[in-house]
């Protein structure tokens, strides 16, 4: 099997690589169970029905918007954001770094390529699990969804770009699920799909890593 697989309805790998946006939870970390805390946390603030793993698994990383509709109608979409803010940085702790992450993006710095988060998450809690996973000083800039509507809309790589002065033409975007897929290619991006199907797809970091040095 081909480190990296690449689909034949791909875009052509951009020819001068000058910005790598990420994906924050499934690309750089694994916070999914920091984030089954937050919404058990955020269920009992509302006095909403208690939420099992079986029930929330299937959605992780759909966004707030999605989880308020499923899982805290009594509360306002604003509610929910506030209470990921103030309960998220409590279940930081249970991130998990993934396997080549600092590396990566050491190399990426050292060899003048900009890097940016584009996330789903809240600004707070981005902010609370990059500091607690020392990837804060790593990136660029970063986009979440309190600075702008969630992710498959384009607005949040179109933010990030603009912030490190990037273009989408000299851009690639390394996600793992259809929203990160969906905004690549509503922005014009060359999507990195982690494990999942994309322009091109890599299953780790590391493979990652030589995918770009083979440019």
């Amino acid at each position: 099997m081909p480190t990296c697989y690449t689909s034949a309805m791909a875009r052509p790998r951009p020819a001068d690589i000058r910005s790598v946006l990420f994906d924050l939870d499934g690309v750089l970390v694994d916070s999914e169970r920091a984030w089954f805390e937050t919404l058990c946390l955020t269920a009992e603030r509302f006095g909403a029905p208690a939420i099992d793993w079986d029930s929330f698994s299937p959605t992780f990383g759909q966004g707030i918007v999605a989880d308020q509709r499923t899982f805290f109608a009594t509360a306002s979409i604003d509610e929910v954001a506030r209470a990921y803010d103030e309960l998220y940085p409590g279940a930081a702790a249970k991130a998990e770094l993934l396997e080549g992450a600092v590396s990566l993006l050491e190399a990426l710095r050292e060899n003048g390529i900009r890097t940016a988060l584009v996330t789903n998450a809240p600004r707070r809690a981005a902010e609370a699990v990059l500091a607690e996973k020392g990837l804060a000083t790593l990136l660029d800039a970063t986009a979440t969804s309190t600075d702008g509507p969630e992710k498959p809309d384009p607005g949040l790589v179109h933010l990030a770009l603009t912030q490190i002065e990037g273009s989408a033409a000299t851009a690639v975007y390394v996600g793992d699920s259809v929203t990160d897929r969906g905004a690549a290619n509503a922005a014009g991006v060359f999507f990195i799909g982690r494990g999942i199907d994309g322009d091109v797809r890599v299953e780790t970091l590391v493979e990652l890593g030589r995918w770009l040095d083979a440019g």
